[in-house]
């Protein structure tokens, strides 16, 4: 993962105002960290689990805090005062690594590509987005 979030890096050209292209080259970058995890599925679905390796969880909560404010240098923005920077952070990593979890433990899994967009949309969507009034 990490090596991907690094070549990203190298190609990193977009800011916040261009969201389409945000949008792209997001979605290509969750696609080449999920190709692995799709092939070892079982094994990322044994480390996350109840039962599953709380060192390797504690690694990947970093790895994807480390990642999410490195995008915020490279975007050369910072997290707003709405809410305090260590929840905002929280709210991402744990909504990205619990979407993930979800993902690998559906008997009917997306594609993918389909779910690089779906986790893309997570982040990139505010929650009050995500609800219409009946």
């Amino acid at each position: 993962m990490k090596a991907a979030f690094s070549e990203d890096h190298q190609h990193f050209l977009q800011d916040l105002k261009n969201k389409q292209a945000l949008w792209q080259q997001y979605t290509i970058l969750l696609t080449t960290v999920l190709t692995p995890i799709n092939r070892e599925r079982q094994l990322f679905r044994v480390l996350l689990s109840a039962n599953g390796d709380a060192h390797f969880k504690q690694q990947l909560w970093k790895l994807v805090a480390d990642e999410i404010d490195t995008r915020v240098d490279l975007y050369n923005a910072h997290f707003t005062d709405k809410l305090p920077r260590n929840y905002a952070l929280v709210m991402n990593v744990d909504g990205l690594i619990g979407l993930i979890e979800a993902w690998l433990n559906n008997p009917h899994p997306e594609s993918v590509e389909h779910f690089s967009q779906i986790l893309t949309a997570s982040q990139l969507i505010a929650p009050l987005n995500l609800l219409e009034e009946n």
